[in-house]
């Protein structure tokens, strides 16, 4: 069985791992919804591992563009940028409890981003652009 590549079943199932592992991650946190990490972790298993990292780096890009665009159409853009800016502050303090209650998505008066049509969009571009 190969992947999109040609590489094989290994390459697919460190693809998966890497995005589910990572995508996990935001999920704990109260980033972005499970669906997102297990559509990221089937991109992970189609496109194999290293590509896979150069994806999620894209939908990571792509999903920042998408974003702020989403929060100057909503009219959000000065309070989504001092959230984002209180978020990394509490990171790098380790700050983990406020990290929790301020990146999650459920609160009411969240702005929410369907973010798999990011992940659909940015693994479209890969898929057309990235030289075989």
């Amino acid at each position: 069985m190969e992947s999109l590549f040609g590489l094989g079943f290994a390459p697919a199932l460190w693809g998966w791992l890497a995005a589910l592992g990572i995508f996990f991650l935001f999920f704990a946190v109260g980033f972005m919804g499970a669906g997102d990490g297990k559509l990221m972790a089937a991109v992970g298993a189609f496109i194999g591992w290293p590509q896979i990292v150069t994806v999620m780096v894209l939908v990571a890009g792509l999903g920042a563009v998408v974003g702020l665009a989403f929060s100057w159409w909503r009219g959000a853009l000065p309070q989504v940028l001092g959230s984002t800016r209180g978020l990394l502050v509490d990171l790098v303090r380790g700050r983990w409890r406020a990290v929790r209650e301020q990146s999650d998505y459920r609160a009411p008066g969240r702005l929410r981003l369907p973010y798999g049509a990011v992940i659909a969009a940015g693994t479209l571009i890969f898929l057309l652009f990235y030289p075989r």
